[in-house]
């Protein structure tokens, strides 16, 4: 049971949480204004399969292996890290092309 006294606090916090954007609010509507509604969709449905993918994992015990198997924890952090870092060589290669004025509305 929560101290009655931390209660006050607690559901101040909560609301703040809940009423403030987060970053990945942040990212949908920075796309949207910058590349239409289409990729703003298209970036909310993927934050929304990546929570799903998340929500997942935690329900079949992902962490739970996590924790127990040090070893795997290393494995999964190198996956992420290869990954982030294709994403970064991506990007930087798609920053070097030129593109079209009025591209991101094909």
């Amino acid at each position: 049971m929560i101290d009655p006294l931390v209660l006050p606090g607690f559901l101040v916090t909560v609301l703040v949480i809940t009423v403030v954007p987060g970053p990945d609010s942040v990212y949908i509507v920075a796309v949207a204004v910058d590349r239409g509604r289409r990729a703003g969709l298209l970036s909310a449905v993927g934050m929304a399969l990546g929570m799903v993918v998340h929500v997942v994992a935690a329900t079949l015990g992902l962490a739970a292996l996590l924790n127990s198997a040090p070893q795997a924890l290393i494995v999964v952090q190198l996956i992420g890290g290869l990954y982030l870092g294709w994403l970064a060589v991506t990007t930087l290669r798609t920053a070097r092309t030129v593109l079209p004025p009025g591209w991101w509305t094909r």
